[in-house]
């Protein structure tokens, strides 16, 4: 009997999809790990969803044909087109929505959704303190219920276009919604924000699993090393679902540090909504932003995250973040009391 699941979408992924003009196509692929190790089979139905800021966003369905379970096998199947992910969903001919980014799922409907225990219980969709959906609760493969599967296809079978008129996303972001305008002409009106190219960049550097993974041992070990030398005492946080990585203390001083890794020499980074926002709200927080870890170029920066939005310029969704040199004449501020 076929199944039904949730496939997470990273924000990256979706506004990359979303700046080159994939709004209302098939949604006939879709990257993924740990897929073969799952229960997804031929013929089961998968939701391809994005969480922002706590809200659930459709971005399309499709019934699986095949599943490439290895990087080589996506490569020779969809080419340069594909994401550098281990493996990759492929649609049923003709069983594929059109793809939506900016699909929000209405509040109702997503309060009523249901997802499967191994043993076969029902628990609804996590969410964190504050009564938002968390979105790393849900970033594995996630089995629906039947019913949960009819209230996402009867929300599909409506009218998009007369849900959201393509070009008017001015009326999304005065409702909160995090999507806007991702026009050529957008990116002129203000040189502080990035441009989807420049976001697209910054989203390349982290598409390739096994080289993050060594950027992010290299960026952890050079913040623990900083900070150690300083005195403090480095651990993990006491909540695994904490926002940040490292809890620094020394004496009455206790820092909250949150870790990025790029392998170019530009400070730049990709940061999820959540983690912003809690970030912001944390006066112990700091952000620790390593360039070219692992190398003899490695250069670790350090900023309060009340200063993101001056110091870089920025593109949200999942925020990318990308330092400007600070002009001929100004003088740099310390950063976070180091």
């Amino acid at each position: 009997m076929a199944r039904y699941y949730t496939l997470y979408l990273p924000s990256d992924i979706c506004e990359w999809h979303y700046g080159n003009d994939d709004s209302g196509k098939p949604f006939v692929k879709a990257p993924g790990c740990m897929l073969t190790r799952s229960s997804i089979e031929q013929g089961d139905t998968v939701y391809g969803i994005n969480v922002v800021a706590g809200t659930l966003f459709l971005v399309g369905r499709m019934r699986v044909a095949r599943i490439l379970s290895s990087y080589d096998e996506v490569r020779t199947e969809l080419g340069a087109e594909a994401w550098e992910m281990p493996e990759y969903l492929l649609a049923e001919e003709g069983s594929a929505t059109a793809m939506y980014f900016s699909r929000q799922l209405p509040w109702e409907i997503s309060s009523e959704l249901r997802l499967l225990r191994g043993d076969g219980s029902e628990f609804s969709l996590p969410r964190n303190s504050e009564d938002m959906l968390d979105s790393r609760m849900l970033r594995e493969v996630r089995e629906l219920t039947p019913a949960s599967a009819e209230l996402l296809d009867s929300f599909l079978e409506e009218d998009f276009a007369e849900l959201v008129e393509e070009g008017d996303f001015e009326d999304l972001e005065e409702a909160d919604s995090p999507m806007y305008e991702m026009d050529e002409d957008d990116d002129d009106d203000d040189d502080s924000d990035l441009t989807v190219e420049e976001l697209t960049a910054i989203a390349m550097d982290f598409d390739n699993p096994e080289q993050l993974s060594e950027v992010m041992d290299a960026a952890n070990a050079i913040v623990i090393e900083y900070f150690q030398s300083e005195g403090y005492r480095v651990v993990s946080p006491d909540d695994s679902d904490s926002y940040y990585d490292f809890r620094c203390t020394k004496d009455d001083e206790e820092y909250h540090v949150l870790v990025f890794g790029t392998p170019q020499e530009e400070v730049r980074f990709l940061m999820a909504d959540a983690d912003l926002e809690a970030a912001t709200e944390d006066d112990n927080a700091v952000i620790c932003i390593v360039t070219q870890p692992g190398s003899d170029d490695a250069e670790l920066s350090v900023f309060d995250p009340d200063t993101l939005l001056d110091d870089f310029r920025y593109r949200p969704l999942q925020w990318g973040f990308w330092y400007t040199e600070i002009g001929e004449g100004e003088e740099e501020e310390e950063n976070a009391g180091f």
